[in-house]
């Protein structure tokens, strides 16, 4: 009855099991599927109930937990396995999960539920997986771990495992659940929610470190190295994007390249990689994983949505090289076109064009998209930056022969970022104003007008662009240097300190140079300097007192 109840359990309610993952998805969840049913297939066989165990992999990163059903089938979410980083971790709570089963605490749990609901036992398939997702006792959580590692030993493994994956919790919790704390800069939201979620239905991690500490010295277990967890590279991705969120971005690039050492075409890797190169100042390595990126054969469908945006981010990374002919060589090479071929009327030769809808009006429009264009645009801007304006020339002359407002104004405004970054101010501010114009709610197109109107000295006007641009760190360090500039150092440095805090790579000389000007560079060293004198007046303030 308990495995028939299990059984069904999971046939009626596989919806609420399963998720909404799209189909590029699939092979990597039938991976970690499978191995989590090896490993857990290994430790069940040491159970003293000989019961039809199966093991699941639900891929959902708020899933910071494992459960088990009567009669065997374990649960475990993807949140809870991007914690561990060896197979004997993932032993350890397998195991855990297969003493609820084993010691009767599903059972039980089954049993208690129907009682309060009053149902009878063939109706208890009825009741809801949370049931069984939330904890158990003390006593029965505290067994569990005592079991489970010693079925994880029994069937080969470290007992260590267990160890560090309930100091990982431990260290997770001083994160979570103490106020003073701030966890959002290294923890999504939700990783953050289930983790306090689990933490409350669990004993305290020191308890279960202690317990298993006592255990190995009773039990006399001889140090044993863990193995490493074969599906490594899935969660080493997924930390990567965690540590570029908070900022540590020598540890996103690390983790990016060990999962790209397990499989080189990851496209989540890749761009973290390139996004954690650029951060760095590396712009000649961040344009070289961009190109990788790019040149993917046969890209899902997200990855080929995300194709403008990494083309973007490809020429920023190209210009921030200084090397500006090389650069514009490099993106017209990936084009697949020519200096002369930079116009509206052409098609870029390698670029995917059926995935995109054309955006300009019919009745002999050329046939390229708005995202196409925008290409062309970042293809002239770099060979503005090397000196030839010819194709920008052409392209804004183009412009005038279509009949797409919304084309003019992204594109007119692209090239006038470029000509601001070519020093080209006048320009830049006559095609970033129609840019805005035809454009208002276009954020960063604003704070491009307002760097331009920084370069011309027109500080508060840009002061307004920069508050129209929206609440990010660019447009906050626009404001910082405009106030700096108009002699507003309170202020500066007030909205220097929020912008570095959002994008430390502001404090970078080198990133700066690469992306900014001497203007800009000039006011970001005066401001650095005099928030140190304040520090150290502030410090000698306290020592008198």
């Amino acid at each position: 009855e308990e495995i028939n109840i299990g059984d069904e359990i999971v046939r009626r309610r596989g919806y609420e099991l399963g998720t909404n993952n799209s189909e590029e998805d699939a092979a990597e969840n039938r991976d970690v599927q499978n191995y989590v049913q090896e490993v857990g297939a290994r430790v069940a066989r040491q159970a003293h109930r000989k019961l039809p165990y199966r093991f699941h992999y639900l891929p959902n990163i708020g899933m910071v937990n494992a459960f088990a059903l009567p009669g065997g089938h374990v649960f475990i979410g993807k949140g809870m396995l991007s914690l561990m980083d060896s197979e004997d971790e993932l032993a350890s709570v397998l195991g855990h999960e297969i003493e609820h089963i084993d010691h009767y605490h599903c059972a039980e749990r089954a049993q208690t539920e129907a009682a309060l609901e009053r149902l009878p036992l063939g109706e208890l398939v009825a009741l809801p997986i949370a049931v069984f997702e939330a904890g158990y006792s003390k006593d029965q959580e505290l067994e569990a771990d005592r079991e489970g590692t010693l079925l994880a030993v029994q069937a080969g493994y470290s007992p260590n495992g267990a160890m560090r994956l309930f100091e990982t919790l431990e260290r997770l919790y001083g994160e979570v659940m103490h106020p003073s704390a701030t966890p959002e800069e290294e923890l999504t939201q939700v990783t953050q929610e289930a983790l306090r979620g689990y933490f409350r239905s669990h004993p305290l991690p020191s308890e279960r470190i202690e317990q298993i500490r006592r255990l190995s010295a009773e039990q006399k277990w001889e140090p044993r190295a863990e193995r490493d967890l074969r599906i490594q590279n899935i969660f080493a991705a997924l930390r990567a994007q965690e540590a570029l969120r908070a900022h540590e971005y020598a540890q996103a690039a690390a983790l990016a390249k060990l999962a790209l050492a397990h499989a080189a075409n990851d496209a989540g890797a890749l761009e973290t990689l390139a996004l954690a190169q650029f951060a760095q100042a590396d712009f000649e390595g961040s344009a070289a994983t961009l190109r990788r990126l790019l040149d993917l054969k046969n890209p899902a469908t997200p990855v080929i949505k995300k194709i403008p945006l990494h083309a973007r981010m490809y020429a920023l990374a190209l210009a921030a090289t200084g090397n500006y002919a090389r650069a514009a060589a490099q993106f017209q090479e990936w084009l697949g076109i020519t200096s002369q071929q930079i116009a509206l009327q052409t098609v870029p030769g390698n670029f995917p064009a059926r995935n995109f809808k054309s955006m300009l009006a019919p009745g002999g429009a050329p046939a390229i998209t708005v995202d196409q264009a925008l290409f062309m645009a970042d293809a002239a801007g770099l060979r503005l930056l090397a000196g030839d304006r010819t194709a920008a020339n052409r392209l804004q002359a183009s412009l005038r022969m279509t009949a797409a407002p919304n084309l003019d104004a992204d594109v007119i405004g692209r090239l006038g970022y470029w000509s601001y970054r070519a020093a080209d101010y006048a320009n830049a501010d006559a095609q970033l104003g129609r840019g805005v114009e035809g454009r208002p709610a276009n954020a960063i197109m604003r704070a491009h007008f307002g760097w331009t109107l920084i370069e011309e000295g027109k500080l508060s006007t840009a002061l307004q662009e920069f508050d129209s641009a929206g609440d990010d760190g660019y447009a906050h360090m626009g404001q910082a240097v405009a106030n700096w500039l108009a002699q507003n150092p309170d202020q500066a440095l007030k909205q220097f300190a929020q912008a570095t805090a959002e994008d430390p790579y502001w404090l970078n000389p080198k990133w700066v140079q690469g992306n900014s000007t001497a203007t800009v560079m000039k006011a970001l060293e005066q401001m650095k300097i005099e928030r140190e004198k304040r520090r150290l007046a502030e410090l000698a303030r306290q020592r008198k007192h």
